[in-house]
């Protein structure tokens, strides 16, 4: 009788890790189906998170304005942009100018709608470094134009590049093409005095054992963990 206890201990144990990875999992599925709603995702913040000159400006009340694609947007997650996690943080009037593809030539056709603000935090390049045919010398001149017309309007503003985002599974060639353009972008920075922002290597080490429990697919971060991942690694990593 012990022995045929014995037995049937280990699967016992491994039916109830069965039940708690289908239980998790349909959990998940209906948290990203829309049907039952992720908590309200917010940052619990350190020390290194809120010791940065970035920290400083969008908590200190200013109009902050983010710019960027479909994670800025966030309609890949159900209308969840990477920074919600630490809008509590930000006491000042907040605006998102971004859209589903959008590539760095969207932004100056949208320069129009760009309110006029005391920060700017500008995410794009995800798309652009994607495609092959786009250069970093075409990247960086989109960029000229869209930062010579914001600070010729807001001469005052401070502004923040983050490095066009990570995804999963990039090959090497599309890797190096996404470092490139991160490259390119820094130096940009350092010509314009803009503050630069490199999330990347922080959101890949991250993502590196269970990136599925982060994201929507390979590219966009989820509600909640993708985006407090986000939120986490842009803090983390800015100076």
């Amino acid at each position: 009788m012990t022995k045929r206890k014995n037995k049937l201990k280990p699967k016992i144990i491994l039916y109830c890790v069965l039940a708690f990875l289908v239980v998790g999992l349909s959990v998940t599925g209906l948290m990203l189906s829309g049907i039952m709603p992720h908590p309200r995702p917010v940052l619990k913040l350190n020390d290194q998170m809120t010791d940065s000159e970035f920290y400083n400006d969008i908590s200190s009340g200013a109009h902050v304005c983010f710019i960027g694609d479909s994670i800025t947007h966030g309609n890949a997650n159900g209308g969840v942009p990477w920074y919600a996690p630490i809008e509590d943080y930000i006491p000042g009037q907040i605006d998102n100018i971004s859209g589903s593809g959008y590539f760095a030539p969207h932004i100056i056709g949208v320069l129009d709608t760009i309110p006029d603000a005391d920060v700017y935090v500008i995410a794009i390049g995800t798309n652009d470094c994607r495609d092959p045919n786009i250069t970093t010398d075409y990247y960086v001149k989109c960029l000229e134009i869209i930062h010579g017309s914001l600070s010729s309007r807001c001469p005052d503003a401070h502004f923040y590049y983050i490095a066009p985002w990570t995804f999963c599974n990039a090959d090497q060639d599309t890797a190096e093409h996404c470092d490139s353009f991160a490259a390119a972008l820094e130096s940009f920075c350092n010509n314009t005095g803009s503050g630069f922002i490199n999330s990347t290597p922080y959101i890949l080490d991250k993502l590196k054992p269970f990136p599925f429990f982060c994201m929507t697919d390979n590219l966009h971060p989820d509600s909640y963990r993708g985006v407090m991942l986000y939120s986490e690694a842009v803090l983390m990593t800015a100076q």
